[in-house]
């Protein structure tokens, strides 16, 4: 999925402190259960409905007002229990039996069991929206089934080895009360969409208080919740400022938590006493996609050329810096044990000779011209395109570069039509398949959200084909590298960085963590 997070807004310091004030905090005010953290949100969420609502401003409220099946863990390698205590998954990989935990319940007391949390897979699938192609594309509704009260059996139409991970995510898992769903529920809005675009039915830590739009959303411990009591009294989730008053707002202590901020204001951060930045790795990629259809960029030696004219550790050391950590290859190291180790992954270190002889052996001896485009305002993408430019002219490749808005990218980059262009990615569902299956197999369609350099290996695809059927966790793997190590050396993209998350945090704030999802579970955060 293309990563369309919003960028801060101008909206002045006096939006936090005006939320704060309608919500009955004073900001810094209290310590531990009686505290309330103060969150700065990077943008205004567009919805807190699980079954519409993906980006990450609306996934921290999501995270933690209502409750999941299971739950990733902070890698994204593996599932924990959630809902679900136990589970198992049928030899032939179709059959998924989830065991729920007994004394689990909804905000307003109703029992959450089998019943409730078919009735919120089925409604997910009803609206069909978000991430609900994860579902339809793989059961049919009358295949998820309460056997008794603490039981669901779902039965896939085919193998998927990364559902329990699926299961894991906001935008499927997290169980909506079907009560309130019926209750909701008009003849024009079936599922209740409008309502629960601004409003709560969980079983989460928290509760949903009010939201005010452009101030802020305030969230209450639920004293009710099945793991027992938040130590926090409250969550306070104001909505952005500018980022220079932010970090004022910080440094007095009015904000607890605050992201997205540029590297000069990060770094200032890093030098108050009372604040720690943390970095995150989170599952989201950047990197340049080739046409492969598109000469001469269709021959692999070119592709190749261009990844090895690049100064891939000074774009890293001197441009990203701690914002993101360097790719080998098209996924993160991180989602697969072993793949940072590989010697199978071709990895492009700088190497200019080596570039001018592949060119040559292209028929370019005396170099070529391509055209660049990059998003304008999206972090360091500008200046990497320029250091990227400079390292190109040294093989002999001259590089025009452009900017392009971002829809005007989406179109273009859709149709097929530029060649050589920026371009971000998260991951649907926390596993190698969300983006070696859903971005490189030959069948993956040729859109935004799919294949965009146009990449085809049959090779490839076997292997992809192999590990989304298997139910050998280490054939899978194995399978994953292989599928990984050919595509670094067919370079359809040229590979850069891992996104990093680097959140500021109150230093009398304890326990605060994130997932590589970007969702803070705030059950165990402590302030005071």
């Amino acid at each position: 999925m293309l990563n369309r997070r919003s960028l801060l807004t101008a909206a002045g310091g006096a939006a936090v402190l005006a939320s704060l004030a309608a919500c009955g905090a004073r900001p810094g005010a209290g310590g531990g259960s009686n505290g309330k953290l103060t969150f700065a949100l990077s943008a205004e969420p567009k919805g807190i409905d699980p079954a519409t609502s993906g980006e990450s401003n609306s996934g921290m409220v999501i995270r933690n007002v209502y409750d999941r099946l299971l739950e990733l863990t902070d890698d994204g390698k593996d599932v924990v229990a959630g809902l679900a205590e136990r589970w198992s998954v049928s030899p032939d990989g179709v059959g998924y039996t989830l065991h729920l935990r007994s004394g689990a319940r909804f905000s307003d007391g109703t029992a959450l069991d089998a019943n409730a949390v078919v009735a919120s897979l089925r409604r997910t699938m009803e609206v069909g929206q978000g991430a609900s192609y994860l579902l339809t594309d793989r059961v049919k509704p009358a295949n998820i089934v309460a056997t008794d009260p603490g039981t669901v059996t779902i039965t896939l139409d085919a193998p998927f080895s990364p559902f329990l991970r699926v299961l894991a995510l906001d935008s499927v898992g997290a169980v909506v009360n079907p009560a309130v769903v019926a209750a909701k529920r008009t003849q024009a809005d079936p599922t209740a969409a409008g309502w629960f675009a601004r409003n709560a039915a969980g079983s989460g830590a928290f509760e949903l208080v009010r939201w005010t739009p452009n101030q802020a959303i305030e969230l209450k411990a639920s004293a009710g919740h099945w793991r027992g009591r938040p130590k926090l009294g409250g969550v306070v989730l104001s909505s952005p400022v500018e980022p220079s008053t932010a970090v004022l707002q910080m440094q007095r202590g009015d904000l607890d938590v605050l992201g997205n901020l540029p590297v000069n204001l990060i770094e200032r951060l890093e030098q108050d006493a009372n604040v720690t930045v943390r970095d995150t790795p989170q599952l989201g990629t950047t990197y340049w996609v080739f046409q492969t259809e598109r000469p001469p960029l269709n021959d692999v030696r070119v592709r190749q050329a261009i990844c090895y004219a690049i100064d891939h550790d000074a774009i890293m050391a001197r441009v990203v810096k701690s914002g993101g950590v360097a790719l080998r290859g098209p996924i993160p190291g991180s989602l697969l044990d072993g793949y940072d180790d590989s010697a199978d992954i071709a990895v492009y270190k700088r190497d200019v000779a080596k570039a001018r002889a592949l060119l040559a052996q292209a028929g370019h001896p005396d170099g070529l011209k391509i055209d660049s485009t990059y998003v304008p305002g999206y972090g360091t993408l500008k200046q990497i395109a320029e250091v990227m430019q400079g390292n190109l002219k040294d093989a002999g490749i001259e590089c025009s570069i452009g900017e392009l808005p971002l829809t005007t990218i989406i179109d273009k980059a859709g149709k097929g039509e530029l060649p050589f262009f920026s371009w971000k990615s998260s991951l649907d569902y926390s596993s190698p398949d969300a983006l070696l299956y859903g971005k490189l197999h030959g069948r993956a369609t040729r859109s935004v959200e799919g294949n965009l350099a146009h990449y085809a290996n049959p090779r490839v695809d076997a292997l992809l084909d192999a590990a989304r059927a298997s139910s050998d966790p280490k054939a899978q793997a194995a399978d994953w590298l292989a599928a990984s190590a050919q595509i670094s050396r067919d370079a359809p993209w040229l590979p850069l960085y891992q996104d990093v998350n680097r959140r500021a945090v109150r230093k009398a704030v304890r326990n605060f963590r994130e997932n590589s999802l970007s969702r803070a579970d705030l059950f165990a955060v402590e302030k005071g």
